[in-house]
Order: C-alpha cells, then sequence, then structure tokens
C-alpha cells in the first residue's frame, strides 16, 4: 500500500499559536495526525522523538512526516500572525 509520506522541516514564527506550548497540548500529533521526528531547538539542540511535556517556542524547527494535508495544517500551525 502506498501511504503518500513526506518529511518536512517547519518552523515556528513569532505569533503562533505553537509558541509556549508543550508538545502533547499543540495538537500535533492527536489533532493533526503527524508523526512528530524531532524539534530543532533555536538553540541548534535535537530532540529526537520527543517527549508529550517538550516545550516549543518560537525558532524551533518541527521534524514531522505525514501527509500533504496534515503538512499543510501544521504550517499554518507554526505561521506567525
Amino acid at each position: 500500500e502506498h501511504l503518500d509520506l513526506q518529511i518536512e522541516e517547519v518552523p515556528i514564527r513569532k505569533g503562533s499559536r505553537l509558541d509556549g506550548q508543550r508538545v502533547g497540548d499543540s495538537g500535533l500529533r492527536t489533532a493533526v495526525g503527524l508523526i512528530l521526528v524531532a524539534v530543532k531547538q533555536s538553540s541548534g539542540h535535537m530532540l529526537f522523538n520527543p517527549k508529550d511535556d517538550a516545550a516549543l517556542g518560537v525558532g524551533d524547527t518541527l521534524i514531522v512526516m505525514g501527509r500533504r494535508e496534515q503538512l499543510d495544517q501544521a504550517e499554518r500551525l507554526a505561521a506567525g500572525a
């Protein structure tokens, strides 16, 4: 079966509703249905398979895997106001 999955880097921008949230509260996994492979923090540190209590912030980059419509939704969530 062809799943049509893609992997993408999605930066969290100023004004994003993801800024200051924890991974588990972000809805990326549950509501959007993405596989969150890693978070590249603004400091350069990589969190692979981040736990639900990992914090997200402006300047972080999400490394996510999913279908195109899921990735588009993640980009909208990470976009600034």
